[in-house]
């Protein structure tokens, strides 16, 4: 069915993109963020950074069906880092962080406005889909800090996946959050 041949999905649509815009809005307050630790505890203390640079700008696809209206579309964040801390000890105790910075990440995503059971938007679908510029640095070895660069590249990939499940897990759960705060009402 064509949203725009039915006056009811119609508004439905218009009140989803107000709620999604409004969503978008409500998730650059987050930045910086805290977001925990990745690799069993072995970095710890992580903040991203870069919400505030959310946009969309790409067009929303919008298809209807029944009572189910689905916006899809791709959101950018640029300028993002993820900084974590780390210690560990062995003779002695050594500290330091590992940062990643972005210049650029890419994520498809899907919301549904589901009007069977209640009327809530959720996001039914969201990937990272580009990573662009992304570059690894490392503290707290002093002399050996050279050494870590060198196994840099086999360091980046383990750290490319875990960081890419954490700001999709960080995106959809601030996008849920700021869309659970809308009431659609007709």
């Amino acid at each position: 069915m064509n949203c725009y041949k039915s006056p009811r999905l119609d508004t439905h649509r218009d009140k989803s993109f107000q709620m999604f815009y409004e969503a978008l809005k409500g998730i650059q307050k987050y930045d910086p963020v805290p977001i925990g630790s990745i690799m069993d505890g072995k970095l710890q203390n992580g903040v991203f950074e870069g919400l505030s640079s959310l946009r969309n700008d790409s067009n929303i696809n919008v298809d209807c069906d029944d009572e189910l209206v689905v916006l899809s579309t791709v959101l950018d964040v640029s300028g993002a880092s993820i900084n974590y801390q780390w210690k560990q000890k062995l003779l002695l105790t050594f500290s330091g962080s590992v940062w990643a910075k972005v210049k650029n990440i890419q994520f498809a995503l899907e919301l549904t406005l589901n009007m069977t059971h209640g009327i809530k938007l959720d996001v039914t679908n969201l990937k990272l889909t580009k990573m662009e510029g992304l570059k690894f640095g490392f503290s707290g070895l002093g002399p050996l800090n050279p050494l870590i660069k060198v196994l840099g590249t086999v360091v980046l990939n383990v750290l490319e996946q875990k960081i890419t499940q954490k700001i999709e897990e960080l995106l959809r759960d601030t996008l849920e959050s700021e869309l659970s705060k809308f009431k659609i009402s007709f």
